[in-house]
Order: structure tokens, then sequence, then C-alpha cells
């Protein structure tokens, strides 16, 4: 008899959980130069982007807590989060929205946010 067991999907589940990613991630989501910022989001792994898009998976469900001016700017950016959420546009797609900082500066503001509400899931408290 085999038991059928579902893994439960929880924030930030074995994505980004190396030091590398962890670093570039809270880089990123502090990061005010636009051109560092296309050049950091460019050149990172896969990881990094998959770890963002999580982050906006969380905002998307309500899992991270906002204030009444993040609930605003993301309102705004809900087509671009549900893009980033989707598993039907490619990590190459995701990356080329988040390196636009014109109007994707909700990025950081989104990483922030999560890192705020769920810094100990990501980053461990040690």
């Amino acid at each position: 008899m085999v038991k059928s067991t579902k893994a439960k999907k929880t924030s930030f589940s074995k994505v980004g959980n190396s030091p590398v990613v962890k670093r570039t991630v809270k880089y990123i989501s502090v990061c005010n130069d636009p051109a560092t910022y296309k050049n950091v989001v460019r050149t990172s792994n896969d990881s990094v982007i998959k770890t963002i898009c999580n982050a906006a998976l969380n905002v998307e469900r309500g899992d991270i807590r906002l204030s009444d001016a993040q609930k605003k700017l993301f309102r705004k950016h809900r087509g671009k989060i549900a893009k980033l959420t989707s598993s039907a546009v490619s990590i190459p797609s995701k990356r080329r929205l988040i390196e636009q900082r014109g109007s994707g500066f909700f990025i950081p503001a989104l990483i922030g946010a999560a890192l705020s509400s769920l810094g100990g899931l990501i980053f461990g408290k040690k």
C-alpha cells in the first residue's frame, strides 16, 4: 500500500536557500541605483527570480500583511504580479519584467514587504 502524501506548498520553500540568493534578494530590495539594479537582476541565477516570484505569490495570496500604501501600489500593478506568479510565463519573461525599473519599481517594495513579514522563514533566525 502506497501512502499518498501531498507536500504543503509553503512560503519560500526550497527556493532561495543558498546564501548568495539570500544576499542578492536582500540587496535588490534596497537597491536605489537603476543601472546596478538592472545588472544584478540580469546576471543573477534563476533561483533569485523564483524567490522574487514566490514573494509575489505570497502577496497575491494575502499571506503577507501590507500597509494601505503598499496595497494601493500592488493593486496598481496586479497584472504584473499575476504574470510573476503564473506558471505559464517563462523565467526569461519574468526576468525581463523584473528588470524593468521604470514602472517596475514595485519589485523592491514587493521584496521588502515579503522580507519584513517572512524574514524568519526565508533567512532563518540564528
